[in-house]
């Protein structure tokens, strides 16, 4: 299927990336930060547009889009979901002097959310959805993406190791094109995400 030959079996050699989603620390005390990741390891020739991937003329690649859904009380610290610089290129054949913004190998974007000191103690469900396009230099396949969900657990102790959150089941091009209109940056220079 396209989820598992773009999300799925590293081993595979048509899956173009793999996708881990977790929050560390997986068990923390009322008061405290936890960081959501969403990281992509990345196969060689492949690459995921960033971010803050903009628009461009005749369509073009799309960025990634990382919409948490659901959060249950954590509070959102930040703009949004931040990651390394990506690389930068033109490809003026195609785009003029517009800039093509991505990675390759891996890359991992971060966000915090602050654990309110009033939780009480137990799972926090966390949910969401990731929407990206997958590109060589002579092909792109048609934007994807996929669905997490997991938890963070409130108790009197920490456990400072990463939860990995369940990759539940893909989104059709349809529904990724959607979320990443729904989170399209209005310039490159505007950071991209969205909280629901």
């Amino acid at each position: 299927t396209v989820f598992n030959r773009l999300v799925g079996n590293k081993n595979n050699p048509q899956v173009g990336a793999t996708w881990t989603v977790s929050v560390q620390p997986k068990q923390v005390q009322p008061g405290e930060t936890v960081t959501l990741s969403a990281k992509a390891t990345i196969r060689r020739d492949w690459h995921v547009y960033a971010l803050d991937q903009a628009e461009l003329p005749d369509g073009g690649p799309l960025p990634t889009a990382i919409v948490v859904e659901e959060f249950n009380g954590l509070k959102p610290l930040g703009y949004g979901f931040v990651g390394p610089s990506p690389i930068v290129s033109k490809n003026k054949e195609l785009y003029g002097d517009s800039e093509l913004r991505y990675y390759k190998n891996e890359v991992v974007w971060t966000r915090k959310y602050e654990v309110p000191a009033s939780a009480k103690p137990g799972p926090i469900a966390i949910a969401g959805q990731i929407g990206f396009q997958i590109c060589t230099d002579r092909m792109c396949y048609l934007a994807t993406g996929l669905k997490f969900q997991g938890q963070v657990v409130v108790s009197d102790t920490v456990i400072d190791q990463p939860e990995f959150f369940v990759l539940s089941g893909p989104l059709r091009t349809a529904e990724a094109k959607q979320l990443i209109a729904a989170a399209r940056p209005a310039s490159s220079k505007a950071p991209m995400a969205v909280l629901a």
